[in-house]
């Protein structure tokens, strides 16, 4: 049995040999927990504060044969700019000075519980606009993957053949630092904060809040910010197959002959899978984990470094639940 090892340097690890005081690698703890992108992901420093500029190859320049005496005819390799910008979620947890005090550690384990619940709600929207967030309907979001990958038409993306507003999306990622990777900002908090990865939080202390009705109290408030966006310089490292149907026996990964485009996909990707991760939800993961379980269609059960298990496509690619991606998409046309 393959035991699955951490090859990349991703935001959990980076964190970790950064080595962050107060509750910040709790937080990216909480993160990964419930956004399990970020366990294999990928991250790079923008080269702007918020935002990232390069330049993504458009077509490869032509290489011409050479003979003695004679000169070889050449072309220009073409590119262009290509920006991507970064989105800002952030959380004011607070907690009622009145109620801390009551507590046997001065509310400390209360007040790290709230920031807690505060952070899986900003892990889920993270997710959700890392899949299908989109700039045109709010322009503080970034375009996610699935929204990149909308137009069925591209080469990148499979329709596997259901129909209706109930199918569902695998997305397929080679994370790779040079053509694909999440990014965060240049910039760096100031005064009173413990950041890193685009990740901080602030401890503001003691504030006077005002309830709805106009009457203040005290209160210990903290402030938590995640700051990411995706850079994505070659579409070869990313695939779609969609069109998938949540149940049933029709049009599922596992009906005859559908597990076809996704080792078709493996194969297009740049390097042919290596660094690759697939993204499903629970209904298209608990398929996968059926067929790991009898060792088919490709499918197996291998662990992680922790010893817990990790279902595996060709013993390689891990398969991780993103209960983001939804199982009520409109299939594509």
């Amino acid at each position: 049995m393959a035991t699955l090892i951490q090859q990349n340097l991703t935001l959990s690890e980076q964190i970790k040999q950064i080595g962050p005081g107060g509750n910040l690698l709790e937080i990216v703890n909480v993160l990964a927990q419930h956004n399990e992108m970020d366990i294999d992901a990928v991250y790079q420093m923008a080269n702007d504060r918020f935002a990232d500029v390069s330049s993504k190859v458009i077509s490869m320049p032509s290489i011409g044969t050479r003979q003695i005496n004679r000169g070889s005819g050449g072309g220009v390799g073409r590119t262009a700019q290509h920006r991507e910008f970064i989105e800002i979620l952030e959380a004011r947890p607070y907690i009622d000075t009145l109620l801390l005090e009551s507590e046997p550690d001065n509310g400390v384990q209360a007040r790290l519980n709230q920031i807690k619940m505060f952070v899986e709600a900003m892990a889920q929207a993270k997710a959700l606009h890392l899949l299908y967030g989109s700039n045109a309907t709010d322009p503080e979001v970034i375009n996610g993957f699935l929204t990149r990958l909308s137009n069925s038409s591209l080469k990148n993306v499979t329709k596997l053949g259901g129909a209706g507003d109930d199918t569902t999306s695998l997305l397929l990622v080679e994370w790779d630092s040079a053509r694909c990777s999440l990014i965060y900002p240049k910039a760096v908090p100031k005064g009173g904060s413990t950041q890193a990865m685009g990740i901080s939080e602030i401890d503001n202390g003691k504030q006077r809040i005002v309830d709805s009705e106009g009457k203040a109290f005290d209160a210990l408030e903290s402030v938590i910010r995640t700051a990411f966006g995706i850079k994505l310089l070659d579409d070869r490292n990313v695939h779609r197959i969609a069109n998938i149907e949540s149940d049933g026996t029709e049009n599922t990964l596992f009906a005859t002959g559908k597990m076809v485009p996704l080792i078709k996909a493996v194969n297009h990707l740049t390097s042919k899978g290596k660094g690759a991760v697939i993204y499903v939800n629970a209904d298209v993961k608990t398929q996968f984990d059926v067929f790991g379980m009898d060792k088919l269609g490709g499918v197996t059960v291998s662990k992680d470094v922790f010893g817990q298990p990790v279902t595996m496509f060709q013993n390689r690619i891990p398969i991780r639940l993103m209960d983001a991606i939804s199982s009520e998409e409109t299939a594509l046309a």
